[in-house]
């Protein structure tokens, strides 16, 4: 297992102005998931469509479309914390929230 901390922002599209609108998560994966995201992160920034993507909008897209069992986890783990973080009105707003690729996935593949 592997503990990865991805960031998560409360701030495009939530009605409610969160002091602390850019916040962190910890996510334990499967060495197996852990391996998959990183071979999905390689291939995603060799494509165009990475390197034209505003990153203000998260990653979102990419691990939802190619990593759906991980995009699952995310979420389940985002519905727990989200309101510890911010509170119970975000509870509405998670589509809303971006999701960033964990530091600890660049790095893995940067050493590569």
């Amino acid at each position: 297992m592997k503990k990865c901390k991805f960031d998560i922002e409360a701030f495009f599209g939530i009605p409610f102005d969160y002091e602390n609108w850019y916040e962190s998560m910890i996510v334990e994966l499967t060495d197996e998931q852990f391996d998959r995201y990183c071979e999905a992160l390689r291939r995603w920034q060799a494509t165009d469509e990475w390197k034209n993507w505003n990153d203000e909008n998260g990653h979102d897209y990419f691990i939802k479309r190619d990593l759906p069992d991980i995009w699952q986890l995310l979420q389940e783990l985002l519905a727990k914390v989200a309101p510890v973080i911010w509170d119970e009105r975000i509870i509405g707003y998670l589509d809303q929230i971006n999701v960033y690729t964990a530091d600890e996935i660049y790095e893995s593949i940067r050493d590569i």
